[in-house]
């Protein structure tokens, strides 16, 4: 097992995590589910340990309707012209959303501090976008009706992450 894939292991382990793991050597994928304070969705750790890779994606259990996902990447755009940090992804193959963080290590020693801030950055920015997300795709909003309805929460508090 490669440094990358131990690291983010032995994070997701005693963070409580279950871990599913595929693949060996130098291109392995760690999966794991999370529920946080909006919603709950399957996250993988996606590791090329030659390269020095860590890439991380939350990824949606439901997928974006064929007649929505026009308004989906629009929707998705917009969030993304927000972010400091990562990107959300849209699969118009099939409807899949996905938000994504990584990291290149390029040799350098990967610390618990630094796959607790991918990892965490990663589902915080999922859990905040969750009520937008499924607003447009099973509310019916438009992407800017539903992007203002998730400003109007967060200004009176009710997102986060579980406890």
């Amino acid at each position: 097992m490669g440094y990358i894939t131990e690291a983010v292991t032995a994070f997701l382990t005693a963070e409580g995590w279950p871990v599913w793991s595929n693949g060996e050597g130098n291109s392995v994928r760690l999966q794991t589910g999370v529920r946080a304070c909006n919603g709950g969705w399957l996250c993988r750790a996606d590791i090329q340990e030659q390269e020095g890779l860590l890439i991380f994606n939350s990824v949606l259990e439901c997928f974006a309707p064929l007649n929505r996902r026009a308004l989906a990447a629009e929707l998705l755009n917009r969030i993304n012209s927000r972010l400091l940090l990562g990107h959300f992804c849209l699969d118009y193959t099939d409807g899949e959303i996905s938000f994504r963080t990584s990291l290149d290590l390029s040799g350098t020693p990967l610390t618990a501090a630094m796959v607790s801030a991918l990892i965490y950055r990663n589902v915080q920015v999922m859990d905040c976008y969750f009520p937008a997300i499924m607003g447009l795709l099973y509310g019916g909003l438009e992407p800017v009706q539903a992007l203002s309805e998730l400003v109007d929460e967060q200004a009176a508090g009710s997102f986060g992450m579980a406890n």
